[in-house]
């Protein structure tokens, strides 16, 4: 087996990328990794692409793989155009409406010529990836949905596997003994802790979760926050800024290694996971929703996020927003006083969902499919 991917630059002589590379080295995986050239001219980046896809291009010519598993649109659009050359099976892995995510974080502008050709561009090769992929999978059923219901089906063999949680990992039996070390040591103790986890950016509306604290604290209740995040300027500087009036709330900002996420991301109450709403956020599964779940910890979310609205409806281990409004954060606090949630029942019903171990399985038997297709 080999995998070639693109990493970022920074993350290159970090300890888990160190590890993951050791582990793929004893299971005799072979793993080329591209780095991006830091650079805004996009001629850097077309260069950083052909040298990608010029390793591929000589691993398929060395190795001959009968199955090539391609994760995102542009990795999935050059398998897809040479696969017939080297006759091999395409597993498009299709991880969110790529070049609508593109608008939505603003990346792209169709103001501008060259951003309307490029989205023009990925959208049109998008249907050709749907029809011609010999196998889809899709991170949520609303996606998927999306397309069988269009007024062309596209859709083949195709399954859904949302972004997994380590549930050997993010286990909340392990940590607990630290848990109430730690609470004393932000100064948590008798306050329930709203947590915020991931980056700072377009997609997620952290302003709606400094509203959820402030109505809170309006509302007389004993809140603090804990926001662990990668983005740890932007988050203090949003926090600085935020008008709390008269009151002012205890919010602890922190960058973890992976490793030591889980002993503090046990320390929420909940788990607040509000999303910017836009036409590509049908296909989001944010990795953090697993991960919560996982260590019992219960959800807020707005709905419309994936298919986030059917799995809290089925599994009851969260609270469902209409929206960020400050009359759906009323109604939030106000069910935060009277509702109580089982850790060992947040754990054990959303395992079906986010188990890695699941993931893995549909993935085999995916593999297994296509090698006997072919």
């Amino acid at each position: 087996m080999q995998i070639i991917s693109f990493e970022k630059k920074e993350k290159v002589n970090s300890k888990d990328f160190l590890d993951l590379s050791k582990n793929l080295s004893n299971m005799n995986i072979f793993w080329i990794h591209h780095t991006f050239t830091a650079s805004k001219f996009s001629l850097f980046k077309v260069i950083d692409i052909a040298n990608f896809y010029k390793s591929f291009i000589w691993n398929c010519i060395i190795f001959k793989p009968t199955i090539v598993h391609a994760r995102g649109h542009p990795m999935a659009i050059f398998a897809c155009a040479i696969k017939k050359i080297f006759n091999f099976k395409l597993l498009f892995d299709y991880r969110g409406m790529w070049p609508d995510e593109k608008l939505s974080k603003g990346t792209w502008n169709l103001k501008f010529a060259t951003h309307r050709v490029m989205y023009k561009f990925f959208k049109r090769w998008e249907l050709n990836l749907l029809s011609k992929s010999d196998y889809l999978v899709f991170l949520t059923e609303r996606v998927r949905n999306h397309f069988i219901n269009s007024e062309k089906p596209l859709i083949k063999k195709s399954s859904i596997i949302p972004c997994a949680a380590d549930y050997t990992l993010f286990n909340f039996s392990d940590y607990s003994s630290e848990k109430k070390f730690l609470k004393s040591s932000l100064s948590f103790e008798n306050n329930l802790v709203l947590g915020y986890l991931g980056s700072i950016g377009p997609l997620y509306d952290f302003k709606g979760y400094l509203n959820l604290i402030k109505v809170g604290l309006e509302n007389h209740l004993s809140i603090s926050g804990l926001v662990i995040t990668n983005n740890l300027e932007d988050a203090e500087e949003e926090i600085s800024r935020f008008d709390f009036k008269k009151n002012n709330p205890s919010i602890k900002c922190l960058t973890l290694s992976r490793e030591e996420v889980p002993k503090y991301l046990q320390l929420f109450s909940y788990l607040v996971s509000f999303c910017t709403i836009s036409k590509s956020i049908i296909g989001a599964s944010p990795t953090k929703i697993g991960e919560a779940l996982s260590l019992g910890v219960p959800i807020i979310s707005n709905s419309g996020v994936g298919d986030i609205d059917s799995i809290i409806n089925e599994t009851k281990c969260g609270i469902l927003l209409e929206d960020t409004s400050i009359e759906s954060l009323q109604t939030c606090i106000n069910e935060l006083r009277n509702q109580r949630f089982n850790k060992d029942f947040v754990r054990k019903e959303s395992q079906k969902f986010f188990d890695l171990n699941i993931a893995f399985r549909e993935y085999l038997n995916i593999y297994k499919t296509l090698d006997s297709d072919s």
